[in-house]
């Protein structure tokens, strides 16, 4: 990716390139140096940018963010661009483009859907009920069918407007046997946690529901608000990132009345230092 932007912008223009790896960075010196293409390789985290080399015209990310990071927008110039695959821990991500702004916030729309690997820094943890939660859960029943339920956690548009509407939660898939099959919703910072519990002839439902919250209503009203909205692909909907760094998504338009904020991640992890390697 950095010989071709390197390529398409000339002599005059300069390519700088974040690599968190430092073997993966030596590797792609030692390319560029073979290809003769001059661009510069700083090892570090890629979502501090690199302020030496700003302002950007453009900042291109080839892995995923949950949150736009503030230095990107800081370090581009206004009226420059943002590319970034984008999105929740729910469903796939958006490759999303934003245009940086006067204030210091950026705005964009949402295309088509694709899966990155998502920057160290915003990966999610993992947690499994334990035998005493899964004893003492909140029991009720659903009447989704098969296919509902499949469209949730597995038809692109809809799963990406509930983890819009449901933040901080995935899901996963345990086929237990040929005749069962859970599916489960976690929320790791609440520890909250659902399970539905699919049997082959067995309808309605179980469903089990853990924590402070009921995973498994916010999924199923946010899954009922996509049907209401037009079942809504990722390209219908947008992101304005203010100054402060808040999220605000929107359907169809930025002045929109279907927008709400997307609440905060949880605090950085640990980031790596930069160290610039020589490209020649």
């Amino acid at each position: 990716n950095a010989a071709l932007l390197a390529e398409r912008v000339g002599e005059r223009g300069k390519v700088t390139s974040i690599e968190i790896d430092p073997a993966v960075a030596d590797h792609a010196c030692q390319a560029l140096g073979r290809t003769g293409h001059r661009v510069q390789v700083i090892v570090g985290d890629g979502t501090l940018g690199y302020s030496p080399g700003t302002p950007y015209d453009r900042i291109i990310s080839t892995a995923s963010v949950a949150r736009i990071p503030r230095m990107w927008i800081q370090q581009t110039r206004p009226g420059g661009v943002i590319v970034t695959p984008w999105g929740t821990d729910f469903g796939d991500d958006a490759l999303t483009r934003l245009t940086t702004r006067d204030d210091g916030s950026a705005v964009g729309r949402c295309g088509r859907n694709l899966t990155f690997m998502r920057v160290r820094s915003q990966r999610r943890d993992f947690v499994d009920p334990s035998e005493e939660e899964l004893a003492s859960a909140h029991v009720s029943s659903t009447e989704r069918t098969a296919r509902e339920l499949f469209e949730m956690v597995e038809f692109t548009h809809a799963a990406f407007t509930i983890g819009l509407r449901v933040p901080h939660c995935y899901y996963t898939v345990e086929d237990v046997s040929t005749n069962r099959r859970h599916i489960e919703l976690h929320d790791v910072r609440t520890r909250s946690w659902a399970r539905v519990t699919m049997l082959r002839d067995h309808h309605p439902w179980r469903v089990q529901q853990f924590g402070p919250r009921r995973l498994w209503d916010e999924v199923d009203d946010a899954y009922r608000w996509w049907e209401g909205k037009g079942r809504p692909a990722a390209e219908r909907y947008g992101i304005t990132v203010e100054p402060d760094g808040t999220h605000k998504i929107w359907l169809d338009d930025p002045a929109s009345p279907q927008q709400w904020v997307l609440p905060s991640s949880s605090a950085p992890r640990h980031t790596a230092p930069m160290i610039q390697r020589d490209d020649s």
